[in-house]
């Protein structure tokens, strides 16, 4: 005969053994204060993520951005003062085999597809891409990260298949940067451009932000990346060769233009859900219900 506690232990079970070695780990919660485009030289588009809603919800209106990472941006979880926060473990499988990370959430600005358009990125601009983030929830693990990126590569058919990142990261190695790689989808890459440690500057104050930026000079198909904390009025420059080709990083590789995204990343630990805990604490609950109520039973 199923009981009421026979079903709160139930309850309990499926809880510990759905989260079984990480019931109790914090997930990982990136969050991204602003987000924004310069095109020669004038801003062109900014996301200070202030209205409450949701990406795909933005500037654009609700199109502004899409997402290779599932219907809805999975993984976006808040917006709220002014912050975006992410949690990469609830996003999508990653792309690209053999990388550090598991799964990810994205934010892929739309409008620039179109190379006729204001919006574009064209070889022939120049462009600055920026991420400002959050120093509060800093990867703990191998895989965990949050940055930005820019991309030819717009669907699985077109021609382009690149994708450059500048990101903050846990390396393997347990070591806290800023990370420049190039990817590429075609050959099934993730290729280290360059790794600044920032490990020295631990622990950040309650406040702390951090600056990212990929940025191109007109008329030339190299990018470049920098970085620089909140306080700071000057970008560090990473260095822009890649290590296992010996060649600069280069975009606009069988696209004419290039789109600008942000991201998060994390390693495929399953953490508790919001619908998780309820079921725990109904089931917590309904055990307290019956104890009381055994305890005020005449025997």
């Amino acid at each position: 005969m199923v009981t009421i506690r026979s079903l709160a232990l139930m309850a309990i079970a499926m809880l510990l053994t759905s989260t079984a070695g990480s019931a109790f780990a914090i997930p990982f919660t990136p969050v991204l204060d602003e987000f924004w485009i310069i095109k020669n030289g004038v801003e062109i588009f900014r996301d200070g993520f202030g209205n409450g809603i949701l990406p795909p919800d933005g500037p654009d209106g609700s199109s502004t951005y899409s997402s290779v990472a599932g219907a809805g941006l999975g993984g976006m979880t808040s917006e709220a003062g002014g912050k975006l926060t992410m949690t990469p473990a609830l996003g999508a499988p990653t792309l690209i085999t053999g990388v550090f990370a598991d799964t990810f959430t994205s934010g892929l600005r739309r409008n620039t597809t179109n190379s006729s358009g204001p919006d574009s990125l064209l070889l022939g601009d120049s462009f600055e891409v920026h991420g400002l983030y959050d120093l509060s929830n800093l990867p703990a693990n191998s895989g965990q990260s949050f940055g930005i990126g820019v991309t030819d590569r717009f669907t699985p058919s077109n021609a382009g298949n690149d994708e450059l990142r500048v990101f903050v990261v846990r390396n393997v190695t347990g070591d806290l940067g800023v990370a420049f790689r190039e990817l590429s989808f075609i050959d099934d890459t993730n290729q280290v451009v360059a790794f600044e440690s920032i490990e020295s500057f631990l622990p950040f104050s309650a406040g702390s932000q951090i600056e990212l930026m990929l940025s191109k000079a007109a008329d030339t198909d190299e990018v470049l990346a920098s970085w620089r904390f909140g306080t700071s009025s000057t970008f560090n420059q990473m260095d822009n060769i890649n290590n296992d080709t010996a060649q600069p990083v280069t975009i606009y590789n069988g696209e004419a233009y290039t789109r600008a995204r942000f991201q998060s990343t994390d390693t495929n630990v399953p953490i508790p859900v919001p619908s998780t805990y309820a079921l725990m604490l109904a089931g917590l609950g309904v055990l307290t219900f019956v104890a009381r109520r055994k305890g005020h039973n005449p025997r």
